[in-house]
């Protein structure tokens, strides 16, 4: 763990600990070696910080390339362990990264939906991507369900996020192997699952597209 990594954890373990009533439910399902696809709801710019410094392994992660525009954020999110990604172009690269480093083991955080639930919070439906890489890694998922981050709004609340913030980790699963090609409907109907599971961590109103008896009615488990 390095240098920068290990300070930027410190230093938003510090602000949650002491700015937000923080609670973090499940830490015994996090494993703490061997490849990991780490799936959350994404509610606020917080979600990964607030990720990293509650974990105790250290993580990888996928943020949109914007995030790296300001010289603060650039810092914090760099030694948060962020990889940028460019929403608006083909991100094959960004898959290959995520793909290479859980051959190394390593722990890759995502947040399906791509993009943060603005206004009632309420889960969106995921992107292909994250069942992409669960299809093509094999390695195991675990869910995380994020409460209270969406009252943070704006910057200058990261250091100061006065608020309740609730994470309840998840049992690690795998989504089971399919034979023959895969096709975009199969990445998206994996992404699915992975989002019903983090659904099932959180309450009715954040759950959103990912009610239930919403999914039934559309048969997407």
């Amino acid at each position: 763990m390095n240098l920068y990594y290990s300070v930027g954890k410190l230093v938003a373990r510090i602000c949650f600990n002491t700015f937000a009533n923080l609670e973090v439910y499940g830490q015994e399902n996090v494993p703490y070696k061997g490849p990991l696809i780490i799936a959350a709801n994404h509610l606020s710019t917080a979600d990964p910080p607030l990720i990293v410094s509650s974990l105790k392994r250290r993580l990888h992660f996928l943020a949109k390339k914007e995030l790296f525009g300001n010289v603060i954020t650039r810092h914090i999110f760099n030694a948060c362990g962020a990889h940028p990604i460019d929403r608006e172009r083909n991100n094959a690269k960004s898959i290959s990264w995520a793909i290479n480093g859980l051959s190394q083991d390593k722990a890759i955080l995502m947040f399906p939906e791509g993009t943060r639930s603005i206004g009632n919070s309420s889960m969106q439906k995921a992107k292909p991507g994250i069942g992409y890489l669960a299809l093509k890694s094999n390695a195991p998922i675990l869910p995380i369900g994020i409460t209270g981050t969406n009252h943070i709004t704006g910057y200058w609340r990261l250091p100061f996020p006065f608020c309740k913030i609730n994470i309840t980790i998840g049992q690690p699963f795998t989504i089971p192997s399919i034979e023959g090609d895969i096709t975009q409907e199969l990445f998206q109907h994996a992404s699915n699952m992975v989002m019903y599971r983090i659904a099932q961590l959180l309450p009715k109103s954040y759950q959103g597209y990912y009610r239930l008896s919403n999914l039934q009615s559309e048969s997407q488990i």
